[in-house]
Order: structure tokens, then C-alpha cells, then sequence
């Protein structure tokens, strides 16, 4: 997901998709450790992504 597709969410639908998608990282990292996960480029995408709804939360809260 681009900044600008997170740039129109609302704030509502930004908190909901930051829980979800900070729920994904769990789920991949318990993987990555059990083993049943081979790349680990999906966590990398996940960080990203979080840290972009972060980011928009803080400028709508400003």
C-alpha cells in the first residue's frame, strides 16, 4: 500500500488496519521462528506499512 492510498483512509479505517496489520507481524515473526516461514521480506513489508499509518495518524492528529 502506497502513502497515498493510506493518505485517504480515514482515521478510523487507519486504526483498524494498523491492528491488523500489526497482528500480520506477530503472526509472520512466530513463523519465521517456527521455521514454516522462508522469506522474510512479507515482515519487511509489514514495517513499512506501519510505520506508514503511523505517520498519517500523526498528521491528522496535527
Amino acid at each position: 500500500m502506497k502513502m497515498n492510498d493510506v493518505r485517504i483512509l480515514s482515521k478510523d479505517e487507519l486504526t483498524k488496519k494498523l491492528t491488523e496489520s500489526r497482528n500480520e507481524l506477530r503472526a509472520l515473526t512466530f513463523q519465521v521462528a517456527a521455521g514454516q516461514l522462508k522469506t522474510v521480506h512479507k515482515i519487511h513489508e509489514i514495517k513499512i506499512l506501519i510505520a506508514r499509518i503511523n505517520t498519517a495518524l500523526r498528521q491528522i492528529a496535527t
